[in-house]
């Protein structure tokens, strides 16, 4: 056998003369171009489409797992929600009326009065409508000590209704303090 054949000696139309190493090489040299090409053109695509099948399977598993989650707690959430309900109308109640709006700035000018302040301006301004509910404001302009600030603030906390005091500046003034501020209640909207 001879190893020295140069390429440029085989006859393509007698393939049966080449020597038995040629012959190999041709057939190992189309097995891997055949592997090569099934490789890329068929199983490479399928193994990308495996790949993005299984992190698709992997994001659907994850968003299975909180749906579960979440349905296992579902009658903890009902029980919040029934919670929450009875909160909302609680705070509703603390809300006043139309009708109670007048006795309500009665009952600010009364806590202020009982804590021994004496008042240069109470001055209720129109409804302002919200979303939900309709603001009433109340400008005020107090002169006492800063305990009586203090005792005034609390007992309007201590109302039935919702009360919430607001731009609060205390200067001084005399051998007093003078408090301004917005006095704001509110009521809900039976839109």
């Amino acid at each position: 056998m001879e190893l020295d054949l140069q390429i440029g000696e085989l006859d393509l139309n007698d393939i049966g003369e080449w020597p038995i190493l040629a012959k190999l090489g041709v057939v190992v040299g189309l097995m891997v171009l055949v592997i090569g090409g099934v490789f890329y053109f068929d199983t490479q695509p399928q193994l990308q489409s495996w790949s993005s099948s299984f992190a698709e399977q992997a994001t659907e598993l994850k968003k299975f797992e909180e749906a579960q989650k979440t349905a296992a707690q579902l009658e903890q959430y009902k029980q919040q929600l029934e919670e929450m309900k009875n909160q909302f109308k609680d705070m509703r109640k603390r809300l006043p009326s139309k009708t109670e709006i007048a006795p309500l700035l009665v009952s600010v000018s009364k806590e202020g009065l009982n804590a021994g302040l004496e008042f240069e301006l109470f001055k209720p301004q129109a409804e302002v409508p919200k979303k939900d509910f309709y603001e009433k404001s109340i400008d005020i302009k107090v002169i006492g000590t800063f305990h009586q600030f203090g005792v005034f603030v609390s007992q309007l906390a201590a109302l039935q209704r919702i009360v919430t005091i607001h731009n609060v500046t205390i200067t001084p003034r005399d051998k007093k303090l003078e408090m301004s501020a917005i006095i704001k209640t509110y009521r809900y909207s039976e839109k």
